[in-house]
């Protein structure tokens, strides 16, 4: 984060690169917006988080996929049962079994 103008009137959220990601803002917490993906609202952004979760263990991210679309643990009659409640997971869902995925490696 940038300070603009010595006191802390102006915030602004630099990528490493050197450029601006958030918004220029008075309030710190708000020159964020923009700048972190919502992975639970964004479709696009919970599908990137879910490449890295396959990247790492497409067998732990499918595991965890299922126990969040299937809370309540029931079995499934067949694999195209189980493969469509999967495709069917919303983008909160996906970035929930990424989150279990890569924060539980090892």
């Amino acid at each position: 984060m940038v300070f603009v103008g010595g006191e802390p009137k102006y915030a602004r959220v630099i990528s490493p690169e050197g450029k601006l990601v958030g918004k220029t803002n008075t309030d710190t917490t708000k020159a964020w917006a923009g700048a972190i993906p919502n992975y639970c609202t964004d479709p696009a952004a919970s599908l990137e988080v879910q490449a890295k979760a396959l990247e790492v263990s497409y067998v732990k991210y499918c595991e965890e996929l299922r126990k969040v679309t299937n809370p309540t643990g029931k079995w499934y009659s067949d694999a195209i049962e189980l493969g469509a409640s999967l495709l069917g997971a919303t983008a909160r869902q996906r970035a929930e079994a990424a989150y279990m995925t890569l924060s539980n490696r090892n």
